[in-house]
């Protein structure tokens, strides 16, 4: 019945069974229950679809922290990977698995404190000449990296908050704003220059005009005729 499938409901909600929870309380006809069952359910969808929801957003920080440790990214990786393992709606095989990987992205990124060194010495290089967009895009990968400044370094937050001021935060999406419609101007023009190219092949045709050019060869034969 709808009663005994509301409970069922319920007890899967309270069992962490999200997903589960919110199937059986959807397929529930709300019309067949009493006005106390009906209000139950609807308290009990409300909160399973949420509990939903927060379990499918700790799996895609899961997932995006996995991406950024396979791109060799592992401060990013770990932010990710520390959503996942602190939220209380994931389930424990996605909590446990975040929290492994967490230790993994670590070793990673002490392993990269050499290269994280160097990178950071040419990025300030790079500011101070003034090619702040060439520094950003540096400080920005020091921080998918998990770079940690000294005691007295300016981190990589610092400097683009400060590159951010003085030229823009949106400056590096412009150039793909300008490459989308580059290719559509080029492909656009080409068809018409095949055109012109068939349109000025067509007026060569009057060529042959030039065949009477030899007609006044005939003059020349009354001459002779007329010598005898």
């Amino acid at each position: 019945t709808a009663g005994e499938t509301l409970k069922q409901g319920v007890n899967q909600y309270k069992s962490g069974n999200y997903e589960d929870a919110v199937a059986t309380l959807q397929s529930i006809d709300a019309s067949t229950l009493s006005d106390k069952d009906r209000k139950t359910l609807s308290d009990a969808l409300t909160k399973a679809g949420a509990a939903a929801d927060q379990r499918r957003a700790a799996r895609a920080e899961f997932e995006q922290g996995q991406a950024d440790l396979n791109a060799n990214k592992p401060g990013s990786a770990i932010t990710h990977f520390q959503n996942a393992a602190e939220n209380k709606y994931a389930d424990k095989g996605t909590q446990n698995k975040a929290r492994e990987q967490m230790a993994l992205a670590e070793t990673m990124r002490k392993g990269m404190a050499a290269d994280m060194k160097k990178l950071y010495s040419q990025a300030v290089a790079s500011y101070k000449a003034g090619d702040l967009a060439g520094a950003r895009t540096s400080f920005r990968q020091l921080m998918d990296m998990g770079y940690k400044a000294g005691a007295f370094q300016k981190s990589p937050q610092d400097f683009i908050k400060e590159i951010n001021k003085k030229i823009g935060a949106e400056a590096p999406a412009a150039p793909q704003a300008e490459l989308t419609p580059a290719a559509p101007a080029e492909a656009t023009p080409a068809a018409p220059v095949a055109d012109s190219a068939v349109a000025q092949a067509t007026p060569t045709a009057p060529a042959p005009s030039e065949a009477p050019a030899p007609a006044p060869a005939p003059a020349e034969t009354p001459a002779a005729t007329a010598a005898p």
